[in-house]
């Protein structure tokens, strides 16, 4: 795999993981406003109403682990899926603060695990396609390693599934029209 395809790969993940958060935050703000489903499921070619948009405006402003906290707070997902959301939460930090070069094909990463309450080796198990580097000069930093096929596609997967799967159940719930945030 060439170089930029890491990169590629990278940039990839992180659009799929910050769409899924602004998901999220659509899910949150219908769950606040539920009078705004009808016309927000009605609106296919209009702008959404502005007690939505300046809601989205806020929650933007937010970083991304208080929207996941909130959204695990409303929703109360089951524990895989809560996992699963706390995982893609934790790739879109890691591709956002790794360093990159063009001139590597992998992402450096050493995570502040104080801060993440994360220990290492649970952070590996979350970020599958990686590897420690021994001969940093730091404790604990990972190679995010994109260049694997079945690991980059196993997160597409687990990202997709969160989209196709979990959130559109939530919608349903709401009796929103999920393809319409979609």
């Amino acid at each position: 795999m060439s170089r930029t395809n890491c990169i590629d790969r990278a940039g990839q993940i992180l659009i799929f993981c910050i769409w899924i958060e602004k998901r999220l935050v659509d899910l949150l703000i219908l769950k606040k406003h539920p009078r705004l489903i009808k016309k927000v499921n009605t609106e296919t070619e209009q702008a959404f109403p502005y007690t939505f948009n300046k809601d989205r405006s806020l929650y933007w402003e937010k970083s991304s682990f208080l929207v996941l906290n909130q959204f695990i707070k409303e929703f109360n997902p089951k524990k895989d899926w809560k996992e699963n959301l706390e995982n893609i939460f934790v790739w879109r930090d890691i591709i956002a603060h790794s360093y990159i070069s063009l001139y590597k094909p992998y992402l450096l990463y050493r995570p502040d695990t104080k801060k993440k309450g994360k220990k290492p080796h649970e952070l590996k198990k979350i970020l599958l396609p990686t590897k420690t580097n021994k001969k940093s000069s730091r404790k604990f930093t990972l190679l995010l390693m994109l260049s694997d096929d079945d690991k980059f596609n196993q997160m597409v997967r687990a990202i997709e599934e969160i989209d196709q799967v979990y959130l559109r159940y939530e919608a349903v719930k709401l009796g929103i029209n999920y393809e319409i945030l979609r």
